[in-house]
């Protein structure tokens, strides 16, 4: 986005001098369509005839050929101007769709992590939901199992079972709906990926178009440069009606004051280098020098004051911390000293340092065993749960026990009642003979209703009756003893881990009281090293206040030296504004006598006039005779001679310069657009770093989604 702003700033900023531009160009053509409106042929006549001793066919000739090649740069710079308002018109296009295709990457950006939020809230759903199921599946499954044993609750357990199928079937099945809607999003996001990727290719591709184009354009700006433009035409153009206004000019004062004015202008060439040898300009140089040596030497000490000021501050904030710090310390220990029992001050400072050295080996080993007790009781806490856990499992195969009795219980009975079954179904087959039809028939209902009422039982044979139970009773017997076996392995497990537990819990016991007994041991060294030291601290308190004394003097020294310094700062700059004064007088004079200059040469202007109006005096008076006439003839052509000598070399001197200030603008030209390349180089590069860089973040972010998917 950094990268996206600075573009547009060098754009706007590029729009900005290409207005400017074009404004000065509409300001050139306004001007030129006056002016050819102003240089009619009569007035080129008019000035043709004023001039004297030029050569006019030149000029004019100098003057059509200009206007050709500024009509024909004119005609050229409207093209390029019209190709470069289209340009910048394709330009804004090109920028507008830029920033629609942005805010749509933004939008899209932000629905993939909607799509996204939304998607692992789905996954978590959906696992919680399978979870669920598994637990459902279980329950179901240790339901069928207790089912199995209870033969009168089959049925209900069935239905409810079915039941509870269903309901998770119903949820799969929406489960696998919300997946599909998912996938389905998620592939549209896909789509919309692609489609975005396919944005940023040809958004790519156009702003290489663009960059072409624009590399057009800066190609033309250089050739337009290097071409004679509109300004330097016209300048050329003001240049040559100078030259003749100067020549005209110059032409009528040859003519009449070309002694006079060499006389003059030696004059005042003697008086100004007598002005220029005198001594007060040498003696401003000097003060100058002075007064720029004081400037330095005031600068300097303004340097070191404030580097002293600098170190005295921080002198003071170390000194204040100190003194705190030793506050504190000597308030704390007082604390604590006057709790404790005063000892022998016979130690030494040697002893002191050793006992300190001890009190904080002890402390850091308080430290260690403060940490090993509270691991202690982290596993000792793991042990208590543990064991917890243990009287769970044991109260919980209790129970499973109890069952298991309650279920030989129930065999016992369906063995009694099978047995009766089967005496009852011996003494029926027994007592259905062919003879029994002429019983009463009271006895035949009766017989019929049981005949009706147990049909099953007498279809089948009574050795398949007893096989099935025989094996009924084998699987159960079978099932009870597995899991007979698998609780006791559970409690012979559950009794070893127990008594590891207690054996871990025993040894942990008598290292935390041996520990505490070397605590107790530590803490009573301390306390009488403690007492060792109070008479060392109050040395070491008086040692700091002698200290602070001697600080306290430091800084009264360093304020007296600060104050002498601040004086003498005051003292020079007084110096210095003395010396502004005389500067300042010293610049009056110079006004003074540049005055007096002036008016001298006012009154060499005069005498000027009044030798003019001699020369045309005498010029009145020697028009009467002919070798005046020849005379004056002569001297005129000398003086047109001189004249021409002096155009030429002016031609030349300002082609010259014309030269010159061509190849130092085509130097300035070549060297901006050389900054402009390698500004555009930049700008690329760092574009196309972003692009880089958004790519491989879309490319990591469709991997993760691939990877999620699978």
């Amino acid at each position: 986005q950094e990268q996206i702003k600075t573009m547009e700033k060098t754009i706007n900023s590029l729009t900005e001098r290409l207005e400017h531009t074009t404004a000065e160009l509409d300001v050139m053509d306004s001007v030129l369509h006056q002016h050819n409106q102003e240089d009619t042929p009569g007035r080129l006549s008019q000035t043709h005839g004023k001039v004297v001793g030029s050569t006019p066919l030149t000029t004019t000739d100098r003057l059509g050929n200009l206007k050709d090649e500024l009509y024909r740069a004119l005609s050229n710079i409207k093209g390029k101007r019209d190709e470069i308002r289209r340009l910048q018109q394709n330009l804004d296009e090109k920028m507008a769709e830029n920033r629609t295709l942005r805010e749509e990457e933004n939008k899209a950006l932000v629905q993939i992590s909607t799509l996204k939020e939304t998607n692992l809230r789905l996954e978590t759903r959906l696992k919680l939901l399978e979870q669920e199921n598994e637990e459902l599946c279980i329950k179901a499954a240790n339901r069928h199992n207790n089912t199995s044993h209870n033969s009168t609750n089959i049925e209900t357990l069935q239905q409810q079972t079915k039941a509870e199928k269903q309901a998770l079937l119903e949820q799969c099945a929406r489960f696998e709906a919300e997946c599909k809607s998912h996938e389905q999003e998620r592939k549209k996001l896909d789509v919309q990926l692609r489609n975005v990727e396919v944005d940023l290719e040809e958004l790519k591709q156009e702003h290489e178009s663009m960059k072409v184009n624009y590399e057009q354009i800066m190609k033309e700006n250089q050739n337009l440069r290097s071409r004679t433009t509109a300004d330097n035409m016209r300048l050329e153009l003001e240049k040559h009606k100078f030259l003749l206004k100067d020549a005209q000019a110059e032409c009528d004062r040859l003519k009449n004051l070309y002694i006079e004015i060499s006389n003059a202008k030696e004059a005042m060439a003697y008086e100004l280098e007598k002005l220029r040898n005198t001594d007060n300009i040498k003696e401003l140089q000097e003060q100058r020098e002075k007064s720029a040596n004081l400037q330095r030497a005031l600068q300097l000490a303004e340097v070191k004051s404030s580097e002293l000021t600098k170190i005295l501050e921080t002198e003071k904030i170390c000194h204040e911390r100190d003194m705190k710090s030793l506050k504190e310390r000597w308030e704390k220990e007082k604390t604590t000293n006057h709790k404790a029992i005063k000892a022998d001050s016979s130690n030494n400072c040697s002893k002191c340092i050793d006992y300190m050295s001890e009190i904080t080996k002890f402390e850091i080993q308080n430290l260690k065993l403060s940490n090993v007790n509270s691991i202690n009781k982290k596993e000792i806490d793991d042990l208590t749960q543990q064991l917890q856990e243990s009287k769970n499992i044991m109260a919980e195969l209790n129970e499973k026990l109890k069952l298991s009795e309650q279920q030989e219980k129930l065999i016992r009975e369906l063995k009694n009642k099978a047995a009766r079954f089967e005496e009852y179904i011996k003494s029926h087959s027994s007592a259905s003979e062919p003879g029994s039809a002429t019983t009463s028939p009271l006895k035949q209902k009766s017989n019929d209703e049981s005949a009706n009422s147990k049909p099953e039982c007498k279809r089948p044979p009574v050795a398949e009756i007893k096989q099935i139970e025989s094996r009924i009773r084998d699987e159960m017997a079978k099932l009870f003893a597995g899991e007979i076996k698998r609780f006791q392995i559970k409690l012979h497990q559950a009794e070893e881990k127990n008594i590891s537990l207690q054996r871990e819990y025993q040894l942990v016991s008598n290292e935390l009281q041996q520990r505490t007994t070397e605590v107790e041991l530590l803490k009573q060294a301390i306390l009488a090293e403690r007492e060792h030291m109070e008479d060392i601290l109050k040395q070491k308190d008086a040692e700091a206040h002698e200290m602070i004394e001697k600080q306290t003097a430091i800084l009264h020294k360093c304020r007296d030296e600060l104050l002498a310094k601040n004086q003498r700062v005051t003292q020079l700059s007084k110096e210095l504004e003395e010396r502004q004064v005389q500067i300042e007088a010293e610049r009056q004079s110079m006004k003074a006598v540049m005055a007096q200059w002036e008016d001298q040469r006012k009154h060499v202007d005069d005498i000027e006039s009044e030798w003019k109006d001699k020369v045309q005096s005498l010029e009145r008076a020697h028009e009467k005779a002919l070798a005046a006439w020849q005379k004056k003839y002569n001297s005129a052509k000398h003086t047109a001679a001189n004249y021409k000598r002096y155009a030429e070399d002016k031609e030349a001197h300002m082609l010259r310069e014309y030269e010159r200030l061509k190849t130092e603008y085509n130097a300035s030209l070549t060297k901006i657009e050389i900054r402009m390349k390698e500004a555009l180089e930049k700008k690329n590069r760092e574009m196309k770093d972003a692009t880089t860089a958004i790519e491989k973040n879309l490319e990591l972010g469709y991997d993760k989604e691939n990877r999620k998917k699978n």
